[in-house]
């Protein structure tokens, strides 16, 4: 389900970024491969930089247990097991960016937080 407001949330953001001197990695719409690979993109150029680490996130997110997923395009989950193999985990940021010893890093995750499969469940559901 496309979110009205993600995109143009995510660019204003980008922008006011670039205006305080960020280097600004935007990247709208991805698939779970393009997520995998915007994560690697940013933890390396983390590394090759000290300063601050800045890690925005505008679309869809859930929760599985006390693990936070990010929910790329196309994203098909049926049944709460598949959500690590079709998501992107938060983790999986905090770990690139814990990996660059940067001064700060910061994660904003402006996310509609809903669950796939519908009505409740112990496994995903919202926080």
């Amino acid at each position: 389900m496309p979110l009205r407001n993600a995109v143009p949330d995510a660019r204003a953001s980008g922008d006011r970024l670039r205006e305080r001197g960020f280097e600004v990695i935007h990247r709208e719409n991805l698939d779970r491969r393009e997520m995998r690979q915007a994560s690697r993109l940013f933890g390396r150029k983390l590394r090759k930089k000290d300063g601050v680490g800045l890690f925005y996130f505008s679309g869809h997110g859930l929760q599985q247990n006390v693990s936070n997923y990010l929910l790329p395009v196309g994203a098909d989950i049926q049944q709460a097991y598949e959500i690590p193999d079709e998501a992107l985990a938060a983790g999986s940021v905090l770990r690139a960016m814990e990996s660059a010893n940067n001064e700060l890093n910061i994660v904003v995750l402006d996310a509609y937080r809903n669950n796939p499969l519908g009505g409740k469940s112990d496994y995903a559901r919202l926080a």
